[in-house]
């Protein structure tokens, strides 16, 4: 059932985007290590449209795969999975900083 992991990737690439739009008020140019140290980036609306186009060509293939689209379990699954994964890393993240700002205020 490949069409269920490509609806995976484009609804968490979709919450990325939301997620860099957030950050982009206050963050713009930062960098970030979204996807790791291997894929060097910096927030802003380049990242985002590039990770909009990333999910829209998931979104067709997986159509692609199957004519019928995914089902409304599917769509309730790869929102969950989604939001839970983009939960995780901004926690991670809150994490750091608060770490941070500890170390620099010892």
């Amino acid at each position: 059932m490949p069409e269920a992991g490509l609806w995976l990737a484009a609804a968490l690439l979709l919450v990325m985007t939301a997620g860099l739009l957030a950050l982009n008020r206050d963050h713009s140019g930062a960098p970030c290590h979204c996807l790791g140290p291997a894929l060097e980036s910096r927030i802003g609306l380049r990242l985002a449209v590039r990770n909009t186009v990333l999910a829209l060509v998931a979104a067709a293939a997986a159509y692609g795969t199957n004519a019928e689209g995914p089902s409304a379990a599917e769509l309730v699954l790869i929102v969950v999975a989604g939001v839970g994964i983009q939960v995780s890393l901004e926690g991670i993240r809150l994490l750091r900083v608060a770490s941070d700002r500890r170390r620099a205020t010892a």
